[in-house]
């Protein structure tokens, strides 16, 4: 056993307590930026000064080796924490499940192995600790394996006072800083923080409340989705809490800390889990470990860490902004905006899991062109003019700047196709086979997909779009229970021959999810229909095999990246964001150097529709053509995904697949939960007493 656990098992002193906090304290220092700065500068100049076409995921990499203190890419070695606890408000009645569900989830994460935490640690390859901060547990429990912080049986109801004693948060704290100590020991360098304890979002709505300066209907969601019965008293149940315990004086709607420090705020009205959460947050920061904020709770639970030393923030990451209602007031105290927009309202490390693989793919990014760096300067000059020439066996192609790679779709590797120069004919009945053929999804494996989704060990819809995704993916392939890992290819339609910034993007994007990456390359001069039928061969020729395709476009030759984006929206797109003309006239309003890039993009989509592949839309400017396209053929949108602003806030502008290949994470994401979690009869967790 390690030194760590040992302290653990033998228990912590408050005085033991009280002193690890302030060494750790001690230890989280102001972040020096410069060298984070350095590597981000160095990857600019890489791309040709093309990173703002990048959108946030600069912004993501740099938060990250700022907390980290590092100026070069590295492995990423995630730790799960699920802090388990009760608390006393249950008994009122505020959850649409009972008390006893937060053992029983504690017991499914550890033997079925079947929650929500188990198949999103798996897909971000994260080790799962489970922690008991003070569950209620039965005369004979049977938890092989977990963490034993206990506090107690459970909060005291706070609506009759303070929730635990100060002692308790104080060792709740510590104990949430071991785990982090322990996680290191391990070797890990991101933490991903999450909790069980029926109840919580009561908690959470009052911590919210409190720092955030809410009033309780302000800072009151529905949690579990309950009934508009349960919320009434679940909001009452807030207010009486924030009164009871002084938040809330006889002037004001709106609770205040009243000069209250962050732990007896955490005593009154908080959960030993949000108590561990925090410490986490602190320890890690004090060992220059990243923390990934997952939902509400979450953030609630920073808000704890922030209060008790600022300095804490510089070392978190949202992921995604819930439903909860509170949310959204939690994070702008912060001062974080969510990556994610996935409507999750499950706080068991979800979001945060998603966003590790996004990072992942940033850290990617760096690395490759570090390692570009380096072997220049190391020969004097570059191998080849592009960025992959060490990837790749075989030749190169002048036309595209990539290198030729001649393995078999669905294999990960490239493939470059040439537009023939004769203009192949193509009638009216071409286009009425697209689009008064195009099969509707499988019905049937759609709802036995949606069915399971409902009877998994989670409140219902708790995953939000993950759902809705794993859904649509099952009715298209037509298999209820389709693989996680689905083989996938990148389609990019290119007017001319790719710049090195985007070649290197587009291919560093699609071999994160070891994708093919099919390089179209048109011809100029030749007849609309021409480039209709070359970006329907090509589509044709992938959707036959594979059930996914990343669908984007090029750049004009010499155009910096995201001028293609720019242009469609300043002409194709209201003020508002809304298609500006009719499905049948919007080309004439677009450059002309554009045309053939737009038919041919029209022509992929209806053909991998018509496969019943599902098309995800890769980069802003090919988002516009799919919004006009499904406009001409409304029967293609259920194969059609538009990753922003239904799953990601990460404002990519650049062109060829990068927000399409970060969406293809999302999609392994929903498979995973649809696949790995088990259902409330395999795991006999108790049903909603609502919905």
């Amino acid at each position: 056993m390690s030194d760590i656990m040992q302290e653990i098992s033998a228990g912590l002193t408050y005085a033991e307590a009280e002193a690890l906090l302030q060494e750790t304290l001690d230890k989280i220092l102001s972040q020096d930026m410069e060298p984070a700065m350095q590597a981000i500068d160095k990857l600019d100049k890489s791309l040709g000064g093309e990173l703002p076409s990048l959108g946030r995921l600069p912004q993501l990499l740099l938060e990250y080796l700022t907390a980290r203190g590092k100026d070069e890419a590295e492995e990423l070695k995630p730790a799960t924490f699920i802090f388990c606890a009760d608390h006393g408000i249950a008994r009122q009645g505020v959850s649409a499940y009972p008390p006893e569900t937060t053992y029983q989830m504690a017991q499914n994460y550890l033997l079925p192995k079947g929650g929500a935490a188990n198949a999103f640690s798996d897909y971000a390859g994260s080790k799962l600790y489970v922690v008991d901060m003070g569950m209620n547990l039965p005369e004979e429990p049977v938890l092989p394996g977990i963490i034993d912080c206990r506090l107690d049986s459970g909060t005291k109801n706070f609506t009759e006072g303070p929730a635990m004693s100060r002692e308790q948060a104080m060792l709740a704290v510590a104990y949430g800083i071991k785990m982090a100590q322990l996680a290191h020991a391990k070797g890990k360098n991101v933490l991903l923080p999450g909790e069980m304890g029926i109840s919580n979002t009561t908690a959470q709505a009052c911590l919210a409340a409190v720092f955030c300066g809410l009033t309780p209907e302000e800072a009151t969601g529905r949690g579990s989705r309950i009934s508009e019965e349960r919320l009434a008293r679940k909001q009452q149940a807030v207010r009486t809490a924030l009164t009871a315990n002084g938040f809330i004086g006889r002037n004001s709607e709106k609770a205040s800390p009243r000069g209250a420090k962050a732990i007896d705020v955490l005593a009154k009205v908080g959960g030993f889990e949000f108590g561990a959460m925090a410490g986490l947050m602190l320890g890690g920061a004090a060992l220059r470990m990243v923390t990934i904020l997952d939902g509400a709770n979450t953030a609630a639970a920073a808000l704890v860490a922030q209060s008790i030393c600022p300095r804490v923030v510089a070392c978190l990451l949202p992921s995604h902004l819930g439903g909860e209602k509170s949310h959204r007031h939690t994070l702008e105290k912060l001062g974080l905006k969510p990556y994610l927009t996935l409507g999750l309202n499950l706080s068991e490390a979800c979001g945060s899991s998603i966003l590790l693989r996004f990072l992942g793919t940033a850290l990617l990014l760096l690395k490759r062109a570090q390692e570009h760096q380096e072997a220049i300067n190391s020969q004097g000059e570059a191998v080849n003019e592009d960025f992959d020439d060490e990837d790749y066996d075989g030749g190169s192609d002048e036309e595209t700047g990539l290198p030729i790679d001649e393995t078999a779709l669905g294999a990960g590797g490239l493939h470059i196709s040439f537009m023939d120069s004769d203009a192949p004919e193509v009638t009216d009945k071409t286009f009425d086979f697209y689009l008064k053929t195009m099969p509707d999804l499988d019905k049937e494996t759609f709802e036995a997909a949606k069915a399971r989704l409902d009877s998994l060990a989670k409140p219902r819809y708790s995953l939000g779009s993950l759902e809705d995704l794993a859904a649509e993916f099952a009715g298209a392939v037509r298999e209820p229970l389709p693989p996680y890992d689905p083989p996938s290819s990148v389609l990019l339609i290119s007017p001319g021959p790719l710049s090195e910034a985007q070649s290197f993007l587009s291919d560093t994007f699609a071999s994160s999810f070891e994708s093919d990456l099919v390089v179209a390359r048109l011809r100029e001069g030749l007849p609309l229909t021409a480039y209709f039928n070359f970006g329907r061969e090509k589509a044709e020729e992938i959707s036959f095999d594979l059930p996914l395709l990343v669908l984007t476009m090029g750049e004009l030759e010499g155009k910096p990246l995201g001028t293609a984006a720019e242009t469609f929206a300043e002409t194709l797109l209201t003020d508002s964001g809304k298609l500006a003309y009719a499905a049948d006239e919007f080309l004439q309003h677009t450059p002309p150097d554009y045309h053939g890039t737009i038919a041919a993009l029209m022509g992929a989509i209806l053909a991998a529709a018509h496969n019943s592949s599902l098309v995800f839309i890769g980069d802003p400017a090919t988002d516009i053509i799919a919004r006009y396209t499904e406009q001409l053929c409304p029967d293609i949108r259920p194969y059609v995904l538009h990753p922003e602003p239904r799953l990601m806030q990460m404002g990519i502008k650049a062109p060829g697949g990068l927000t399409g290949c970060l969406s293809l994470h999302i999609l392994e994401a929903s498979l995973s939960a649809l696949n790995n979690m088990k259902t409330f009869e395999e795991t006999k967790v108790s049903l909603a007493l609502d919905n």
